[in-house]
C-alpha cells in the first residue's frame, strides 16, 4: 500500500513538471485525471467494502495429506451489484 502511494504522489509531481513545462492543457488533463480517479477509487471501495459480508464453512476439522471441502459464503447487501 505504501508503494502505490509512494508511486501515486511520484505521478503527480511528474504531471505537475509536464503541465508547468509544456504549458499544455493535456498536461492539466492529466493532472486533473491523476488527482480525481484514485481518490473516486478509494470512496467505491469503501462504499464497497462496508456492505459485503462472508462466512468461511468447514464441515469437519483436516487432517494432513487429506482432501477437505470448505464452502465460502459472500452476501452483497449494497444497490450495486458486484459480479455478473
Amino acid at each position: 500500500m505504501a508503494k502505490s502511494r509512494i508511486l501515486w504522489g511520484l505521478e503527480l509531481i511528474l504531471c505537475v513538471m509536464f503541465y508547468v513545462f509544456t504549458d499544455s492543457y493535456a498536461g492539466l488533463w492529466l493532472l486533473a485525471i491523476s488527482l480525481v480517479l484514485p481518490i473516486v477509487e478509494m470512496i467505491g471501495a469503501e462504499i464497497c467494502a462496508k456492505k459485503l459480508f462472508g462466512t468461511l464453512g468447514i464441515d469437519n476439522l483436516g487432517e494432513k495429506q487429506k482432501d477437505m471441502t470448505a464452502m465460502l459464503k459472500i452476501k452483497n447487501t449494497g444497490l450495486f451489484p458486484l459480479t455478473e
